[in-house]
């Protein structure tokens, strides 16, 4: 669910129940096709694919990688790439210079990487995305 409100206001409620009126909306989900969990991705020339939104003017698909230690796994974004259609090559699109810096330098071969999918209308609202990160094994990286 997506509340449509640019600029939500602070409620406290102490001890009483009030009755609210908010603006929400459905945000459809998003499934990735590609890469499958735990999949093996060429950066240089697999495609990440998922399933299309209605109404969408583009996809924001944020990419992270897991670090691990022996005492824990820590999460870490990188950033994200805009696409007009539901697959992305990371080596062949249009990607901000600074954000495909760190997907060069962080998503190595051999590192588990992050994806997950945010739709936009032509608004700029959310309307759709997916539940959860995908985890891929980077087998090839963006390196030259």
């Amino acid at each position: 669910m997506e509340l449509d409100s640019e600029n939500p206001r602070d409620i406290e409620i102490k001890g009483k129940f009030l009755d609210l009126v908010v603006q929400a909306r459905l945000a459809e989900e998003i499934t990735i096709l590609e890469p499958a969990q735990g999949g093996r991705m060429d950066l240089r020339k697999d495609f990440f694919r998922w399933t299309p939104v209605k109404d969408v003017s583009y996809y924001q698909v944020d990419l992270a990688y897991m670090e691990d230690t022996t005492e824990s796994s820590t999460y870490i974004g990188l950033g994200s790439a805009k696409s007009s259609t539901t697959t992305l090559c990371l080596a062949t699109s249009t990607i901000a210079e600074w954000d495909l810096k760190r997907f060069k330098e962080k998503l190595l071969p051999g590192r588990t990487g992050m994806l997950s999918v945010v739709a936009f209308d032509k608004t700029g609202r959310r309307v759709g995305t997916t539940l959860n990160s995908r985890p891929f094994f980077v087998a090839r990286g963006l390196e030259e």
